[in-house]
């Protein structure tokens, strides 16, 4: 025997040429619609009925009865299943009879229509008793029983629970921004409040309350506490303090603003190749321009100077530019001027190019810079002096140097603790990232869970990518599917679906084998062993007309002697109940049963009573 137990052969189709009186009701695309019961009703009758109205097929009260004229009364689809499939007898006392020589029993319908049952809720704590013929009426309007929610949140709730949960609980129910007047639903308001132009927030540096359209415009131009940098900034201060101290930050640094303005018009000064600016003209520049036009102005100066200079750079890295000028008896010198706002600074590059400029001849053109030409000269006084001036130029320009590598060091140092902090929080949120995919799984298996736990024994399951699958369990890559888990109830049995899209043994190739697995469940421990009941399995005819679909069903009854329906000693029986040859392979291709590329299959579970 293989591990399917057993193959209870091929089902039948049930005929569409009758319709039941009641039938179980099955949600569609297009609202809900009856699908046709072949067995007897399985209802909670209150007093239990006198088995003369049992079937003898499938031990249920009868649906409509049939009598044969032996005298013995069957379910019509039982009775009709049975002369088609398995023999043209009675299966009371064997007498042979005809299909055709079934007719209805009337008077027991009427009598079976008008006894007491339970309603189906009951066990969520409806205590009606309504007669037969009219219980379905009552189960579509019950109190007790389990629907979905109308705005389709996945939460499933008992119906007097619906409006409560709608207006106060649901996580998509509309609400109204109390700032903005924005109708937004409940599960997205966290997130809307965010963004919300009019929610009110906290300045984070004074405390203030503002809206939030507003906060910019406050830290740019009110907030005191807001840090502000130092308008002496191009020029090497680098302080940030809040704006109330700003002026006591600008008296407090004056000598040190005093010394960066200096050296900022000696460079810009060295730059034209001016050697010196006249007392006068100093004295009349000054007094012209305050501190902070000042260095308004030499930010702007040392700009353009650098991209007029970078038109004869050959390497921008490097930080000193040496230009050609005259002294005023006609000779040639060299200037090196440090450009303060040069932020990637090479010393080395500096050192290498102010030694070879010192060593090599006046005529020749130092690397990576534009220095002008001038002629030879014969007498060896003119080249002393021109030595001289260079001297002294090389000398400013080497403090400046000092004084730039000691900026660079700073500016070094804090990119080091930024590079360290990054790493920090780097691996922090390396951290996180980990802990929230975690977190994404286990919600991922509680969602399942709770799907398998909420559908309460009827289970539906999309088989997507239809035909992909059937193609590759032809190729024999994957020959078996599982679906998700279910359970019968919130505390009962857990089983699942497995289907062989090709079939398996003999049914390979022509027919879709379906077995049910039972599972390891959370109350195992608690539920009798081995299983006893029943389990309806039926693939979904998918026909966009109700009045036309004619689903596949057939009903498994447990077998208690067999290994798969005990107590499951791993997480999955590996013992299988249900038909090898449930259906022909040829009767989906040419029905509706397959649409969109999905198969449906439903596994309804019905536990002993």
């Amino acid at each position: 025997m293989d591990e399917n137990e057993a193959n209870l052969g091929q089902p039948s189709f049930p005929s569409g040429s009758d319709s039941a009186s009641l039938g179980e009701v099955t949600s569609s695309g297009a609202g809900y619609c009856y699908q046709e019961r072949t067995e007897g009703f399985d209802y909670d009758f209150v007093p239990t009925p006198d088995p003369k109205y049992e079937c003898a097929i499938c031990l249920l009260i009868l649906r409509e009865p049939r009598q044969t004229k032996c005298g013995h009364r069957f379910c019509r689809g039982c009775i009709t299943k049975w002369l088609r499939e398995c023999d043209v007898r009675c299966p009371v006392d064997n007498e042979a009879i005809d299909e055709r020589e079934l007719f209805a029993d009337n008077f027991a319908k009427r009598e079976i229509l008008n006894f007491k049952v339970k309603c189906p809720n009951s066990r969520q704590g409806c205590e009606v008793l309504a007669t037969l013929k009219n219980v379905q009426e009552h189960t579509d309007q019950c109190a007790f029983a389990l629907v979905p929610c109308p705005n389709r949140c996945m939460d499933i709730l008992l119906r007097r629970d619906i409006p409560n949960h709608v207006q106060f609980n649901c996580r998509r129910r509309i609400l109204q921004c109390q700032n903005c007047q924005k109708d937004v639903s409940a599960e997205g308001m966290e997130h809307h409040l965010t963004e919300c132009p009019l929610v009110q927030v906290f300045c984070q540096y004074c405390g203030g309350d503002f809206i939030k359209q507003s906060l910019s415009g406050h830290h740019e131009k009110d907030c005191l506490d807001y840090p502000v940098a130092c308008d002496f900034r191009p020029l090497g201060c680098s302080v940030q303090f809040k704006r109330k101290m700003e002026q006591e930050h600008y008296l407090d640094a004056t000598v040190d603003h005093q010394r960066m303005l200096c050296h900022g018009v000696v460079t810009i000064l060295h730059k034209f190749g001016i050697q010196s600016l006249s007392p006068a003209s100093a004295t009349a520049i000054s007094s012209r321009l305050t501190p902070m036009e000042m260095s308004t102005s030499l930010s702007a100066m040392g700009s353009y100077l650098s991209q007029f200079q970078g038109l004869n750079m050959q390497d921008p890295g490097l930080a000193p530019n040496i230009s050609g000028s005259r002294t005023p008896d006609g000779q040639s010198v060299k200037q090196f001027n440090l450009d303060p706002l040069t932020t990637d600074f090479d010393p080395r590059k500096l050192h290498r190019s102010v030694s070879d400029t010192l060593l090599q001849p006046s005529n020749e053109t130092a690397e990576g810079v534009h220095v002008s030409h001038t002629s030879k000269q014969s007498d060896a006084d003119g080249v002393k002096g021109a030595l001289s001036s260079l001297q002294g130029a090389s000398g400013l320009d080497l403090q400046s140097l000092k004084n730039q590598n000691m900026y660079q060091d700073e500016s070094l140092a804090r990119h080091d603790q930024q590079l360290v902090e990054i790493k920090a929080k780097n691996e922090m949120l390396e951290k996180t990232n980990k802990e929230l995919k975690y977190k994404l799984r286990f919600l991922d298996n509680a969602v399942q869970e709770f799907e398998g736990r909420a559908c309460n024994g009827q289970f539906y399951w999309r088989i997507k990518n239809y035909h992909k699958l059937r193609e590759e369990a032809e190729q024999g890559i994957n020959t078996a599917l599982h679906s998700p888990s279910f359970y019968s109830n919130c505390y009962g049995y857990k089983l699942c679906i497995r289907a062989n899209l090709n079939g398996v043994d003999a049914a390979k190739g022509s027919h879709l084998s379906i077995f049910i697995h039972f599972m390891q469940g959370d109350w195992d421990e608690v539920l009798d062993w081995p299983f006893s009941g029943r389990i309806v399995l039926s693939v979904i005819d998918q026909n966009p007309i109700c009045e036309l679909r004619n689903h596949i069903a057939e009903t498994l009854i447990a077998k208690p002697n067999l290994a798969a329906f005990q107590k499951p000693v791993t997480p999955r029986n590996h013992k299988g109940f249900g038909y090898m040859e449930f259906v022909a392979l040829s009767v989906l291709d040419n029905a509706d049963f397959v649409r969109n590329d999905t198969l449906i299959i439903k596994a309804q579970v019905i536990p002993a009573t």
